[in-house]
């Protein structure tokens, strides 16, 4: 049984990556099941548009600053992505790629909410936390328990062990150390 040492601490804290990913996923996939009603209609507790087209006017508002015709495509867009980060980032799927776009797109979103609401909105909802979140994951760059995880894993077996002593000099320790 490992127990946690100065040796093997930055590997165990590789792991926190986990629970960061899923709650940025859920963060994606929440509202946007809410937009699409899968939550329930408009007025059920818990859910704060209910259909495609409240989201839409509460889109309105967010970018009130932008013309009135890119709105909806605005709206339509960031769906799109929105599903594509909360999908991309569940399953740990291109996961430094992604994480950095959802930060870019968190920091999009906040900066709108405090250009139309004031800067408090978006510390309200954490928009920035989540931001810093994001951009955080994006820089880790070890994915344990990932889609990532098992294509490197994949590679590192099909090319032998020529792959294996460049992996774990990046991650500050050698083969044979791991392998203890």
């Amino acid at each position: 049984m490992k127990f946690l040492t100065a040796d093997n601490l930055h590997e165990l804290s590789d792991y926190l990556t986990v629970p960061l990913r899923l709650a940025l996923a859920l963060s994606f996939l929440f509202p946007v099941a809410d937009l699409l009603g899968m939550l329930g209609p408009p007025g059920t507790p818990e859910v704060v548009w209910g259909n495609f087209t409240n989201f839409l006017a509460y889109n309105a508002q967010v970018n009130s600053f932008l013309p009135v015709a890119i709105r909806p495509t605005l709206g339509v867009t960031a769906t799109v992505f929105e599903i594509l980060f909360g999908v991309t980032l569940f399953l740990g799927v291109y996961t430094r790629l992604f994480a950095a776009g959802a930060g870019i797109l968190l920091l999009l979103f906040g900066s709108a909410m405090a250009i139309s609401f004031g800067i408090k909105s978006p510390f309200d909802y954490s928009v920035f936390s989540a931001m810093g979140g994001a951009l955080l994951l994006a820089a880790w760059g070890v994915y344990p328990l990932s889609v990532d995880a098992l294509f490197r894993r994949l590679s590192i077996v099909g090319r032998g062990s020529q792959a294996r002593p460049a992996f774990y000099a990046r991650r500050g320790r050698s083969y044979s150390e791991e392998r203890t």
